[in-house]
């Protein structure tokens, strides 16, 4: 009897604890998960910055969502201009592949959790790169990816969940160090405001995800490349956001019902021992 009570109670626990599901988006975010990939560059001398996507630069949007039939995912979210661009005059390019992608966790999906890739590849090459005003030209080149979600509560209506509670976390892997010219980092947003950053040779990062909160991941990266150099550079993280298993009160109170029982009969059983 003493062999089978702490048995019987590992395999109820287990149980109850391993049923959280595997998708934080699809289980908490009615309106999915919005995707974006932008991209901006520039030739710029001493007086003069002639911007090579029309000064407004490129932008892709793709719609993660977990209540279509066919295809829970729109995206990923590419900005890919097609070709390089050159200077004015002499020899120069300005390139890039930016691309936010997001697959849903199990059961709308096929991963074991949601998981999300954010890259960006940028060229910018100013070897003697003139600009419009026939002025030597730095090549800059600057990209955005960015992640965006709300984690709903009970009290939008659209959720059981008490605001607040931790529903997920934010697991984001390392960012390799940068090379000269390369800018990069990448910032946690909850409702608009910083709240964690992933720099430069940091080796990951966590954040947990509260219901009643909007988030939004962002990786920013870029070359400011002096005229005569010509670099490239990709940069790439990769993350998921796994569930949180904690017991609803009823579980709770289930184990600790077993629990008292379970101390009873061997109480019981002992005593029977003793007589």
């Amino acid at each position: 009897m003493k062999r089978w009570i702490p048995a019987c109670l590992f395999a109820v626990s287990t149980a109850l604890f391993t049923t959280a599901q595997a998708s934080v988006i699809a289980d908490n975010s009615g309106n999915g998960a919005l995707l974006t990939s932008f991209v901006d560059g520039l030739y710029s001398g001493a007086t003069t910055a002639d911007h090579v996507y029309g000064g407004l630069g490129l932008t892709a949007i793709g719609h993660a969502d977990p209540t279509s039939p066919t295809l829970p995912v729109s995206g990923p979210a590419i900005v890919d201009p097609g070709a390089p661009v050159a200077p004015t005059s002499g020899e120069g390019s300005i390139d890039a592949l930016v691309t936010t992608a997001f697959n849903f966790g199990t059961p709308v999906g096929t991963a074991a959790y949601d998981t999300f890739t954010l890259y960006s590849n940028l060229t910018a090459s100013a070897l003697s790169a003139l600009n419009s005003a026939g002025e030597q030209a730095d090549a800059v080149v600057g990209s955005l990816n960015r992640l965006d979600f709300f984690i709903d509560s009970s009290a939008s209506g659209f959720s059981t969940v008490a605001p607040d509670t931790v529903v997920g976390t934010a697991v984001l892997g390392a960012m390799r160090d940068l090379i000269p010219y390369e800018t990069g980092k990448l910032e946690v947003l909850q409702d608009g405001a910083i709240v964690a950053s992933l720099l430069p040779g940091a080796s990951g990062l966590t954040v947990s995800l509260l219901a009643g909160h909007s988030y939004a991941l962002q990786l920013w990266h870029g070359l400011n490349v002096p005229y005569g150099v010509d670099p490239s550079a990709a940069l790439t993280i990769t993350g998921s956001l796994l569930p949180s298993v904690v017991p609803e009160p009823p579980v709770a109170l289930l184990l600790g019902g077993l629990l008292v029982l379970s101390v009873t009969i061997v109480r019981r059983q002992q005593g029977r021992n003793v007589a």
